[in-house]
């Protein structure tokens, strides 16, 4: 009787530690699967890192300062680059309309790949006069796929005298 008793309860309690564990078990499985999943598809989407710099290009007999707009892929996937802008304090989009853009874009950005677009200071320059900016302002390169997805890069802080007398002496 006794014995029995205690063989039973003993039987019950390693079936609850039993499902116990199963159930563990099927919780952690099912939560890395899920993990997997989200993370296999974050890697596979398109990703482009979009900056926004001054540089001084070499490339001619006379050095030349510009703005220079880049887009880095760092997705596993191609992005088909449309458009690229410069970006205004108010929000307005600059279009550069220089002859070499066209030489840029459209664009198949390959996996870790990145395109370097150089856009002349004095073009600039001039369209932030125009539009009455001075002082302190922050431009941002404005990159759109054929997706029409929108790639901004962080603030790019400057003053406008500053890039002025940069464009002067270029």
């Amino acid at each position: 009787g006794r014995e029995a008793f205690v063989r039973v309860m003993a039987m019950q309690a390693l079936d609850s530690t039993t499902a116990t564990l199963a159930l563990a078990i099927s919780l952690y499985g099912a939560g890395l699967s899920t993990y997997l999943a989200i993370s296999s598809r974050r890697d596979a989407r398109r990703r482009l890192k979009a900056g926004l710099s001054i540089n001084v290009l070499a490339d001619t007999a006379e050095p030349r300062t510009v703005f220079m707009l880049s887009a880095a892929n760092s997705g596993q996937r191609v992005v088909k680059i449309k458009s690229a802008v410069i970006r205004f304090p108010d929000g307005t989009q600059f279009v550069p309309l220089e002859p070499n853009l066209g030489r840029f874009l459209p664009c198949e950005l390959q996996e870790g790949k990145t395109l370097d677009i150089p856009i002349a200071i004095e073009i600039v320059v001039q369209a932030l006069h125009e539009y009455g900016f001075k002082g302190r302002v922050s431009l941002r390169a404005d990159f759109r796929d054929v997706l029409d997805r929108q790639y901004v890069s962080k603030p790019f802080r400057g003053k406008v005298e500053a890039w002025t007398r940069l464009a002067e002496s270029g």
